[in-house]
C-alpha cells in the first residue's frame, strides 16, 4: 500500500528530513534537499534558506525552471537540488510516492478496506505497510528493532500504536509515534515476478493499481 510511503507533495520539512536518514548526508546536505523540494512544490519564486528555485537551476548547464506545483513522479526527485542518481537509486525512490495526487477526490484513508473513511495523515507512513528501510529511516531506530517489527507483522498487523512498545522501549516508541499510522490508501504498488524453471531466465511486471468500489471494475491500473 502507498501508505507506507512518504508523499512528497504533502510530507513537511521533519517527514522529509526523516527520509533521507538512510543516506550518508550531513545536516546541512539535507537542509539543503529538503527546503528545495519544497520550494520546487510551492507557488512562488522566493527560495527557503538552503532551498532553490529557477534563478539556481536556470545557472545549470542545462538549465530549466523550478515547476511550482506538484511532483508527478518521483523520478523528478532527480531535477531537485541536492538529489544525486546514487542517493535516489540507491532507495530513495523506492520510500516516496506522489499517491494520492492533490486532486483526487477521493484521497482519503480507510481504518479498514470498505470502512469509515476519514482524511489521511501525509504526514506519517503507515507502519504497517512500510517497507524495512522506510522503517529504519525513523527516528531512533535501528536495524534490530526494524526487523522485529518486520518479524510480528508477518503473522499479524498492528493494532494499536501502544503494541509497539513491548518491541520498541518507550524512549523509541515516543520518537516515531509522532510519523506512524495505520491509514491506509486506495492506491497499491503490485509486483509479480516469473521465472522460467531450470534456467536464470527472470521477468518482473509491476504496477500502481487504484481501489475503488465506485470504478467500473473495482480498480483502475494507473501505470
Amino acid at each position: 500500500n502507498e501508505s507506507g510511503k512518504i508523499n512528497i507533495n504533502r510530507a513537511g520539512g521533519p517527514l522529509l528530513k526523516i527520509m533521507l536518514n538512510p543516506f550518508d548526508l550531513e545536516d546541512r546536505e539535507k537542509e539543503i534537499i529538503v527546503d528545495s523540494i519544497m520550494d520546487w512544490r510551492d507557488k512562488d519564486d522566493f527560495h527557503r534558506t538552503h532551498g532553490a528555485e529557477s534563478d539556481y537551476y536556470l545557472s545549470l548547464p542545462k538549465p530549466y525552471r523550478a515547476k511550482n506545483g506538484n511532483f508527478e513522479s518521483p523520478e523528478e526527485l532527480l531535477l531537485i537540488k541536492g538529489v544525486t542518481p546514487e542517493i535516489f537509486y540507491q532507495g530513495l525512490k523506492d520510500l516516496v510516492t506522489v499517491f494520492p495526487p492533490q486532486e483526487d477526490a477521493s484521497a482519503k484513508g480507510y481504518a479498514e478496506p470498505g470502512k469509515r473513511e476519514f482524511d489521511f495523515s501525509f504526514n506519517a507512513i503507515n507502519i504497517n505497510a512500510a517497507s524495512y528501510d522506510a522503517i529504519r529511516a525513523l527516528p531512533k531506530m535501528t536495524n534490530d528493532l526494524a526487523k522485529a517489527i518486520i518479524e510480528y507483522r508477518s503473522q499479524q498487523d498492528f493494532k494499536a500504536l501502544t503494541d509497539l512498545i513491548s518491541i520498541l522501549g518507550p524512549d523509541v516508541y515516543a520518537a516515531i509515534v509522532p510519523y506512524i499510522t495505520f491509514d491506509i490508501l486506495p492506491f497499491y504498488t503490485i509486483q509479480s515476478k516469473g521465472t522460467v524453471e531450470g534456467t536464470r531466465t527472470k521477468h518482473t511486471v509491476q504496477a500502481l493499481v487504484k481501489i475503488d468500489k465506485n470504478l467500473r471494475d473495482g480498480y483502475q491500473v494507473i501505470s
